[in-house]
């Protein structure tokens, strides 16, 4: 069910724990958030819904939109 509901499905390899370091220290996020930013840029996500990433709106060409604020994107 859960290939059903996904274009990829990503694991985590060291790259990707190295661009989470990297975006945990540039963005101030925490390392969990950072891996699943990383995880989004490697993949060529566009768009991630969050409320934990602060009032940052865009990180390396992903858009953050927090579903708590009102806003219609």
């Amino acid at each position: 069910k859960m290939r059903s509901m996904a274009d990829a499905i990503l694991l985590p390899d060291i790259d990707l724990w190295d661009k989470a370091r990297e975006l945990s220290q540039i963005h101030s996020l925490s390392f969990w958030d950072a891996m699943i930013l990383g995880a989004c840029i490697n993949s060529g996500v566009s768009a991630i819904y969050t409320e934990d990433f602060g009032a940052q709106e865009q990180i390396e060409g992903v858009r953050i939109i927090n579903p708590f604020t009102g806003r219609q994107e």
